[in-house]
């Protein structure tokens, strides 16, 4: 649960350079929910729900302010180089394979910008 905490913690960074303060959070069925806002402006900055998984890797989604949206995923065994990308694809089960950039956040952490898209989106909101 530690690493989860800071791997939602690591989201805050995702779609700002400023710090966050937590909103709220709450864990339901698994996944650890929170909404976080601009320490600076004290204004809404992004949410970020997160799930871990057996293989010790974790998923995790974002959407920002500017309804920006992005997918993490991450391994406390990772010892990525921050700054690194990777070409990767992606997919929703049995839809097409997606291509996009995985960005190296922290050595744990690497981020996917995901594409404006309402197919997109809702292929993830029913995906299993």
């Amino acid at each position: 649960m530690r690493f989860l905490l800071a791997v939602t913690a690591a989201l805050i960074a995702l779609s700002a350079t400023c710090s966050a303060a937590t909103l709220y959070n709450k864990n339901i069925n698994g996944w650890f929910l929170g909404a976080y806002t601009d320490d600076t402006t004290g204004q809404f900055n992004h949410c970020a729900v997160s799930v871990g998984y057996q293989s010790g890797e974790y998923l995790v989604f974002a959407v920002d302010r500017n309804f920006n949206w992005s997918m993490g995923l991450a391994n406390p065994s990772w010892q990525l180089t921050p700054g690194a990308a990777y070409r990767i694809a992606y997919q929703v089960d049995q839809q097409p394979p997606l291509s996009g950039d995985a960005v190296v956040n922290t050595p744990n952490l690497v981020e996917i910008k995901l594409i404006d898209s309402v197919p997109l989106f809702k292929a993830f909101q029913k995906g299993h």
